[in-house]
């Protein structure tokens, strides 16, 4: 299948879980392995992100009533990226470990990854209102205190 067909339609499951009702703080948790790692600042390899929302999607920590469950985490772990809540970090890798990490992810792209938390997800978990983002990806200019 096109590459493009694939992220179209995890981009579909992710708006999906949300819709129905998903916790994106429950799901970054997991990811990171706790509130704690994750607030800290530290970076968490693709792989190891992608097994574990993949072990908490079929325990039931992670549930969200969409089609295509077996490749939730994979779109979980894409959406986070696309809205802003996750950044992609390039790791260099040894050729033993692209091998090893190949076998281990439905996705190559993943390989060589690390994501870290933005402030937009940082807000997210601590609880604090997430800042208006304008289209550059720059806050958005407040006026008289009130958003735009």
């Amino acid at each position: 299948m096109d590459q493009r067909l694939k992220d179209k339609r995890d981009a579909q499951r992710f708006r999906a879980a949300v819709a129905k009702g998903l916790d994106l703080g429950k799901v970054l948790e997991v990811v990171f392995g706790g509130k704690d790692e994750a607030l800290s600042g530290k970076t968490v390899g693709a792989v190891a992100a992608f097994k574990r929302l993949e072990r908490a999607v079929r325990a039931g920590q992670v549930s969200a009533k969409v089609k295509g469950k077996k490749h939730l985490a994979l779109s979980l772990l894409k959406g986070l990226v696309g809205e802003g809540y996750l950044r992609v970090e390039r790791l260099e890798l040894k050729p033993h470990q692209k091998r090893q990490e190949l076998k281990a992810v439905p996705d190559p792209r993943l390989v060589g990854t690390a994501y870290r938390l933005t402030r937009k997800g940082r807000a997210l978990l601590s609880g604090a209102p997430a800042p208006q983002m304008n289209g550059s990806g720059a806050p958005a200019p407040q006026v008289n205190g009130a958003p735009r």
